[in-house]
Parts: C-alpha cells; sequence; structure tokens
C-alpha cells in the first residue's frame, strides 16, 4: 500500500471532525472519497499533509509515519496537495507559481518545461503572465501543474471540478489519467458524485465523519438505496 489512513481522529479546536476514519490506497489508483458538504472530505486530506490535529491513529506513506511531520516534510516524501480553493499567488507569475511546487531545484527549469508542455500548452505561452490575471480554468490548471511539477507519488485532489466548465474538466480528468499512467497514485475528494465513479477505480463515501461505505463503482451504481441515501443520484 502506498497510503494507510487507521483509525485516526481530527479536531479543529474542539470540534472532532474525523472519527476513527481508515482508507487504504495502492500504488498507481486513482480513488475518489464522495458525500455531502461538511462531512470531512478536505479534513482527511488536509491530515494526511499535516495541516489538522490528528489526536489519535495511524497515518503511513510507504511506510512512513506522517503524524506529528510538518507538512514540508511530508511534501518532501512525495506527496502534493491539490487545494479546493486553488491557492495560486495572484501577484506571482505562472513560473513563480510552479517554482513553489519543486521539491528538486536542480532540475526546476526541465521539469517545469516538460510539464508545462506536456500537459498544459496554454500555461506554457503565459510563463511570465501573473496568475491573479488568468481565467478560473487556467488557475486550476495552475493549480494542478503547481502539485504535479514536484515529481510526487501521491497527489490529493480536492474538488478540481467546482465552477469550471465541461470542455476543462475533460481536459484535466485527461491529464489525471496520464498521470496515473506514469504510475502516480491519485487521492480525489469530488463533490460531483458521478465524475467521481467515472474516474475511480475505488470509492469510499464518508459521512459525519466516518466512512460509510467502500466498494467498486460499478457496485455503488448498482446499489440503488446507497446512492438514494448518501449521493442523491
Amino acid at each position: 500500500m502506498v497510503l494507510k489512513v487507521d483509525n485516526i481522529h481530527a479536531y479543529y479546536g474542539v470540534s472532532h471532525i474525523l472519527h476513527g476514519v481508515t482508507i487504504q490506497i495502492k500504488r498507481g489508483e486513482i480513488v475518489g472519497l464522495i458525500g455531502n458538504n461538511g462531512v470531512g472530505k478536505t479534513t482527511l486530506l488536509k491530515s494526511i499533509m499535516g495541516l489538522t490535529r490528528v489526536r489519535s491513529g495511524h497515518i503511513n506513506f510507504q511506510d512512513q509515519d506522517l503524524l506529528h511531520l510538518p507538512p514540508f516534510k511530508i511534501s518532501r516524501l512525495g506527496i502534493s496537495l491539490i487545494p479546493e480553493n486553488r491557492d495560486i499567488f495572484p501577484d506571482l507569475t505562472v513560473y513563480e507559481n510552479l517554482l513553489l511546487g519543486m521539491t528538486n531545484s536542480r532540475r526546476k527549469r526541465k521539469v517545469i518545461g516538460d510539464k508545462i508542455h506536456d500537459y498544459f500548452p496554454i500555461l506554457k505561452a503565459r510563463l511570465n503572465q501573473k496568475g491573479g490575471t488568468l481565467s478560473g480554468g487556467e488557475q486550476q490548471m495552475l493549480a494542478i501543474a503547481r502539485g504535479l511539477v514536484g515529481e510526487p507519488e501521491l497527489i490529493l485532489v480536492d474538488e478540481f471540478s467546482e465552477g469550471l466548465q465541461p470542455l476543462v474538466i475533460r481536459n484535466i480528468v485527461g491529464i489525471l489519467r496520464e498521470v496515473q499512467k506514469e504510475g502516480k497514485t491519485i487521492l480525489m475528494v469530488e463533490q460531483d458524485a458521478r465524475l467521481a465513479l467515472h474516474l475511480s477505480e475505488r470509492i469510499y463515501i464518508m459521512e459525519k465523519g466516518e466512512i460509510s461505505y467502500h466498494g467498486l463503482p460499478e457496485e455503488l451504481l448498482s446499489n440503488a438505496k446507497i446512492l438514494k441515501d448518501h449521493l442523491a443520484i
């Protein structure tokens, strides 16, 4: 397993958000995490990255214990988070934003050039443009590109489709599939359940800070009760 999350309990202040969450992800998988808003999906991603306090349980990445490591060390181990709100720096250029995603400074220019050319040609043409002047779709591409240039082994993607046009979503889906073919592993939080079911090889459903279902997309699609009770589709 690339990632093992075992019975974690996470908090925001005194608020108990995650209640004994356990998930496992194999190398090279795309795994979807779905559920209603506010059930703890983003908190799980932030817990893996060390951005949220975990009081008990275990998080292991390639047999490395992540608990109590600061986020920058977790990133250097080979994990990248593409956040829901993109978190690009509007006053920095596209190239400067991408530099922030690098973990190997000796390869900066080559890797950025290669990745942008292969996946995001529109960004390659705008490397000197400030991030804040890009369209919403271009900013999402920049956020994803920044998450990829450091060549992580595990990519945590939070709500990449939100607010994007269908054509942009299709392009990003194609990019994620290509990244998977390179052997990378993806844990994807997605509010659009149909998109998650289409893209993922396995699905976890979260409800009230707990995992309520785990299975294959085709099994989930054949279970009308779960679709109605948890996903409203």
